[in-house]
């Protein structure tokens, strides 16, 4: 049932949003298989982060399995869940230039808190 619900989502995001990006629901299930099988993490983790960052019209098919990945590993470094990751990035990518100087910013910060 929750599989069918999902389908849903993802078939009306695709015929407008996800369909500017060049996303179907297949190719977004491949994706989110990918990206689990690479790093362990539960499949509905990408589907809800799949969802989140389709929605900001600024990813498209190509990108969305790394930007998964790299959400992963953003969490990790951070000491952030992967919710609060994904968060993170989606807001980034409302204003991609301005976002990737906070997400550098938090690197930085991150180090530094290492670093002591």
């Amino acid at each position: 049932m929750a599989s069918a619900a999902f389908d849903k989502t993802i078939a009306g995001m695709a015929e407008g949003i996800a369909s500017s990006s060049g996303i179907t629901v297949e190719s977004f299930k491949r994706i989110a298989e990918e990206a689990s099988s690479a790093t362990g993490v539960p499949i509905k983790e990408f589907n809800d982060m799949g969802v989140a960052y389709l929605k900001t019209q600024n990813i498209t098919a190509g990108a969305l399995g790394q930007m998964m990945e790299d959400t992963v590993k953003w969490a990790a470094l951070t000491g952030t869940s992967i919710k609060d990751a994904t968060s993170t990035f989606t807001k980034a990518m409302e204003d991609p230039t301005a976002g990737l100087k906070e997400l550098n910013k938090t690197l930085l910060d991150t180090d530094v808190a290492f670093d002591q």
